[in-house]
């Protein structure tokens, strides 16, 4: 079978066939032009799909020598190379939302739950939506791996910033340039096209909350999303604890981080 043709083309041999029976309408040979009243409409245009990462792939990406043995590439920009995807398959957050942060955000409650506010109160902070403020708790899998140690760090060092090697652009973001390093990154390690951005996480997390049985206003509101239910504007904002219950349920069934060492010396290079 003839492989399918392009709206294109089609048109093309249309048009074609059209003129040869208009000729033969014009010399009695035919008593109509059915090609004339034929219309090909245009290919409906597919938005390409952002899958979720398979554990494969995460998995190659984890047991590469950033998250292993402490190598740096200065375009990864220090620590962000390291805590940036960890954070964000833990979080479900974006990546301007991770880049941005300030030291002071991330915060312990009261009823002893760690967590980090995703804002857009400090400087050079933007929100993608207003809905976009939120409380996220930190996932005890970044606690384990060290990011509170990191944190605490930080503030040693007197760095406002969570990753003060990352750079505003012209444009105002602080990740740009850092996710044209991360595509090249993650290609050298061996993890393809089938992973398309950054923003794969983000899908990554909010699939993984389902399959461990999170409700969906729940996970809507560790990430951000808008439910399309009024009623959950009502009483502000989502309590911490339930968010923070949620987090204890999150798991990656078949991910081995085993061998990810956040103690391992930081070298750019």
């Amino acid at each position: 079978m003839e492989a399918k043709k392009a709206p294109g083309t089609i048109r093309t041999r249309l048009a074609a066939l059209a003129a040869l029976l208009e000729y033969a309408m014009h010399n009695d040979l035919s008593e109509r032009n059915p090609a004339a009243t034929v219309r090909v409409q245009a290919a409906k245009s597919s938005k390409t799909t952002r899958e979720h990462i398979a554990i494969e792939d995460l998995q190659r990406l984890f047991s590469s020598v950033v998250f292993t043995t402490g190598k740096r590439p200065r375009g990864g920009a220090g620590e962000a190379a390291f805590w940036l995807p960890l954070l964000a398959l833990f979080s479900g957050c974006r990546l301007e939302e991770l880049g941005q942060l300030l030291v002071r955000d991330v915060k312990h409650s009261p009823e002893g739950i760690d967590y980090i506010e995703v804002t857009d109160q400090g400087d050079g902070q933007k929100l993608k939506t207003k809905g976009s403020r939120r409380a996220v708790p930190i996932h005890p899998t970044l606690i384990q791996l060290g990011f509170l140690r990191y944190i605490e760090d930080r503030k040693t060092a007197s760095d406002a910033r969570v990753f003060p090697l990352l750079k505003k652009d012209s444009h105002g973001k602080w990740t740009e340039s850092w996710g044209k390093w991360r595509g090249h990154y993650r290609r050298s390690v061996g993890v393809g096209d089938r992973w398309l951005d950054f923003h794969a996480f983000r899908h990554t997390f909010k699939r993984q909350c389902r399959e461990c049985g999170i409700p969906k206003d729940i996970h809507d509101a560790i990430t951000g999303h808008p439910s399309g239910d009024v009623a959950d504007t009502y009483g502000g904002a989502y309590p911490l604890r339930p968010l923070a219950d949620a987090m204890q349920r999150l798991r990656y069934d078949g991910l081995n981080l085993s061998g990810v060492d956040s103690n391992a010396v930081g070298r750019l290079s």
